[in-house]
Parts: structure tokens; C-alpha cells; sequence
């Protein structure tokens, strides 16, 4: 579960402290490979997703176009 706060005060740094734990407050984290900001904007995770998923392609691309393997294979 994520809770979100909501900072009236901008520019102030809130930290959270529960028992003996210290938690600082920041504006972007990733969760789960998802990136998760302060302000509700998907346009950045949208790119982010894109470009991973080139990566991933570029990486694998070799393979993809190697003859000798079977099209259940590269599937």
C-alpha cells in the first residue's frame, strides 16, 4: 500500500519517523519497476517502459535473426 501526501508547504522537507526507522521524503522512487513521482504525470514511465522495451529488443535482436534457430524458439 502507497500513502500519498499531499504538501501544502512546498519547498519544506518532511521526514517520516516510525518507531526506529527513519523515512526521507522524495520525489521520485521506483516500485515494482514502475517509477513512481510526486505529482501524477505518466508521460515519463510511458517513455521509460518504451525505452526498456527497445533495449531489451536491441539485446536479443542477434538471436532473433539467427537462421539455425527454430520460429517456436524465437517465439
Amino acid at each position: 500500500m502507497i500513502f500519498v501526501f499531499h504538501d501544502h508547504n512546498a519547498g519544506q522537507n518532511h521526514n517520516m519517523k516510525i518507531g526506529d526507522k527513519s523515512f526521507e521524503s522524495v520525489t521520485e522512487f521506483k516500485y515494482l519497476g514502475a517509477a513512481q513521482k510526486n505529482q501524477n504525470c505518466l508521460h515519463e514511465e510511458i517513455k521509460s517502459r518504451v525505452n526498456s522495451g527497445n533495449a531489451c529488443y536491441s539485446s536479443v535482436q542477434n538471436l532473433l535473426s539467427y537462421s539455425l534457430l527454430s520460429k517456436n524458439i524465437k517465439i
